[in-house]
């Protein structure tokens, strides 16, 4: 399936379909998937593996009894990927379990952040929250010590696609894998990687007030329900401009039917933290595709996040691919000297990113050597800027994003302090 196609049919009734089955897991989708020809069914068993949808999928099928609709290709996939998922979040579970076991034994006791939790804890089944990773949280110097810990275990190694580098980076330590179950652990002493002034009331929060939960025998520590719910909001969109996909729509979902969320706080908080337009937004999208657990005060708020659904709609439903050029072509409209289209492409050219320059490389990022890794960034980078310039640039993708993107970033009331304890400055 062509590019063409593939955006014919996110735009479409397949689209509608999957973010239907995210933002009302539960409720029988059957009329939906019944306007669904063989093309779109092909496009949206897909699109869901790719976005880590297909065991909600297949559960929307089951709940529909609509399992005869699938055509046989894209029914064989689906199971395909059921049985896959069974087994990993298994498999997974079991290696988040033992790394925790090994962390404690060490005196490391950290935070276990969103998917985990609403895997284990919110979600009916954890096959049907499927994680990338596990992410894990400390203060700066406990995940520098305890990130050195597990590599210098045998069985943990950093992650092959990684480079190395140290906290002042980003919000994270390099992804370490473990090695017989690869699970991916991403160390984190922040939250944020782009500067979210508001990150240490959230920090404060989660630290305050933790909730605990069980992986299969081993207890952690996690975020409170309200607060995974304000880091839900905050990373889909301040942190992806909603990248990340549509999963954020089922999580809300889940973690707002599994707990007495005190939405009064909630929205507070929001205003508080800058991100209140992501709750809007968010809101609204959900409530466009069937959504049921978005309070009144809360949907006539959301009326103002109208302007931008469709741009979240568009982006939520992207493949990896355009995600990446699209993310290329911000990265130009705010470069050096803001330069945008082929100015700013060249001025970019002459400044790669040393981490990128070592991971193609494979020499360190502070080792000369590393620009040995310099024209195949190049040729890369190149490529990608005509396939966007050809595709997207007409389209305006890039250009509602942003505007998306700095409407969603406007901070609102986060001048004035919360009225509740847990939202006081803290630190971790």
């Amino acid at each position: 399936m062509n590019a063409a196609a593939s955006i014919s049919f996110a735009d479409g009734p397949a689209g509608d379909a999957l973010l239907h089955v995210c933002a009302a897991p539960d409720a029988d989708h059957g009329q939906i998937f019944a306007g669904l020809d063989p093309m779109a069914w092909d496009w949206l068993v897909k699109m869901a593996s790719i976005q880590r949808a297909a065991p909600l999928l297949n559960r929307s099928l089951q709940i529909a009894d609509a399992r005869a609709r699938v055509p046989s290709e894209a029914s064989a996939r689906l199971a395909a990927d059921a049985r896959w998922h069974a087994l990993y979040a298994l498999k997974q579970g079991a290696a988040i379990a033992d790394t925790l076991r090994l962390l404690e034994s060490e005196g490391f006791a950290p935070l276990v952040l969103k998917g985990a939790a609403l895997a284990w804890r919110d979600y009916p089944e954890p096959v049907l929250r499927p994680l990338r990773d596990v992410d894990l949280l400390l203060t700066r110097d406990a995940a520098v010590a305890a990130q050195a810990f597990l590599l210098a275990h045998p069985s943990y190694r950093r992650a092959p696609w990684t480079v190395d580098y140290g906290p002042d980076h980003t919000h994270q330590l390099p992804e370490i894998q473990e090695i017989e179950r690869e699970l991916t652990i991403e160390i984190h002493h922040r939250l944020n990687a782009k500067g979210w002034d508001q990150e240490h009331r959230l920090l404060a929060m989660m630290v305050q007030s933790p909730a605990t939960i069980d992986f299969l025998g081993v207890s952690a520590h996690t975020p409170s329900p309200h607060a995974n719910f304000l880091h839900l909001v905050e990373h889909a969109t301040l942190h992806h401009a909603f990248e990340n996909g549509p999963l954020i729509l089922s999580d809300l979902h889940y973690i707002s039917k599994r707990h007495a969320l005190d939405w009064d706080r909630l929205r507070m908080d929001a205003e508080v933290m800058g991100l209140a337009n992501g709750l809007r937004l968010i809101a609204r999208l959900a409530l466009r595709y069937g959504a049921c657990w978005v309070p009144a005060d809360l949907a006539r708020e959301a009326q103002d996040a109208e302007s931008h659904v469709m741009t979240a709609r568009a982006v939520l439903l992207s493949e990896p691919e355009a995600v990446s050029r699209h993310a290329m072509l911000r990265r130009l409209s705010k470069g050096p000297g803001h330069l945008q289209g082929w100015r700013g492409a060249i001025v970019r050219a002459f400044r790669p990113d040393r981490f990128q320059l070592a991971k193609i490389s494979g020499y360190g990022a502070d080792d000369p050597m590393r620009w040995f890794g310099y024209p195949r960034w190049l040729a890369n980078r190149g490529i990608r800027f005509f396939k966007a310039q050809r595709r997207d640039a007409p389209e305006g993708i890039v250009q509602k994003q942003l505007a998306m993107a700095n409407w969603l970033s406007i901070p609102g009331n986060s001048g004035k302090e919360a009225p509740n304890p847990h939202s006081q400055e803290s630190s971790i």
